[in-house]
């Protein structure tokens, strides 16, 4: 689990925009590394951090393999994703936040879920303390709209 083996088939790549989080990418970096399902890389866009955001993960990156950083000069949310898309290896892409928690089992319950289903998007619930905003907001038109037209897994 800390990342050895690199030889190992990449399925999946998190791609983690990260900017000005200091306080919690931490706190998800051991959470990834946790996963019961190994077979993964981390795609850490650092996006012009002014904090010690971008150093963290440099030290995180230097002792687990799976782990890789990219610095750039801010430039917003969406073009992190897409610059951690551009260097995606994995046949799956999953996307978090740097204040999102996870799961240990929460990559392998994905997977799982779409190769039973052969789904091309899968949708976990949040975990921790947001759970009760999506239960609360399962009513809404617009929550009804997305749970129709996806497979909601885990």
């Amino acid at each position: 689990k800390s990342g050895e083996n690199t030889t190992m088939k990449i399925q999946v790549s998190i791609i983690v925009p990260v900017y000005n989080c200091e306080k919690y990418i931490e706190t998800l970096m051991k959470d990834i590394a946790k996963q019961s399902f190994e077979q993964y890389e981390v795609i850490l866009i650092d996006d012009g951090s002014t904090d010690k955001s971008g150093e963290i993960c440099d030290h995180f990156c230097a002792k687990n393999s799976k782990f890789k950083v990219y610095h750039l000069k801010n430039g917003g949310v969406s073009q992190a994703r897409n610059k951690g898309i551009l260097k995606a290896k994995g046949q799956y892409i999953r996307f978090l936040d740097a204040d999102d928690r996870i799961p240990s089992d929460s990559l392998e319950r994905m997977i799982k879920c779409a190769e039973a289903s052969k789904a091309e998007l899968v949708i976990g619930k949040f975990f921790g303390k947001r759970s009760v905003a999506i239960r609360a907001n399962r009513n809404s038109r617009q929550a009804k709209v997305v749970f129709r037209l996806f497979k909601i897994c885990i």
